[in-house]
C-alpha cells in the first residue's frame, strides 16, 4: 500500500496527462502527426526539470520548472512560427523541431556539468521517467 500503490497511481495519472497534452496539441494544430516531442515541449521540459535538479530545488519548484519551460517553448513555437510563416501550421511544426533540437542540447550540457556522483543519477532517472520515489505526498503533488 506504502511502496507500489503511489507508483501505479502516479504512473496512471502521468500516462493519462501525457495522453491528454497529445490529444490536445493534436486538435490544436489539425494534425494528427503533432506530438510534445515534435514541438519541442517535452524536451523543453526536460530542460527545466534538469535545470531543477542541478540547482537543487525541491520537488514542487522542479515541477513549476518543468512546466514552465513546456509553457515557455509553445509560446517560442509560435512566435517564431509567426515572424516566419504568417502562423502556417508547417513553420509551426518547423520551428518546434527546431527548439525540440535545441533543448535537447541543453539537456545534455546540463547533464554533462551534473558531473557528480548525486546529481547525475538523479537527472537520469528523471529523465527516464523512473516513479521509484513516488510516494503519497508527490501523488498529491501532482
Amino acid at each position: 500500500w506504502t511502496v507500489r500503490m503511489p507508483r501505479i497511481l502516479m504512473a496512471c495519472c502521468a500516462g493519462g496527462a501525457l495522453a491528454l497534452c497529445g490529444a490536445c496539441l493534436q486538435g490544436v494544430f489539425h494534425n494528427p502527426l503533432v506530438d510534445p516531442h515534435i514541438i519541442g515541449v517535452s524536451s523543453s521540459a526536460a530542460f527545466g526539470g534538469t535545470l531543477a535538479i542541478l540547482l537543487g530545488l525541491s520537488p514542487l519548484w522542479l515541477m513549476s520548472s518543468t512546466f514552465a519551460f513546456g509553457l515557455l517553448a509553445l509560446v517560442l513555437v509560435y512566435a517564431i512560427a509567426s515572424t516566419l510563416g504568417n502562423e502556417n501550421r508547417l513553420m509551426l511544426i518547423l520551428s518546434g523541431i527546431i527548439l525540440s533540437g535545441f533543448f535537447s542540447a541543453l539537456v545534455s550540457l546540463l547533464q554533462y556539468m551534473a558531473d557528480t556522483e548525486e546529481k547525475l543519477p538523479s537527472i537520469v532517472f528523471w529523465l527516464l521517467g523512473s516513479f521509484a520515489t513516488a510516494n503519497w505526498h508527490k501523488l498529491l503533488m501532482m
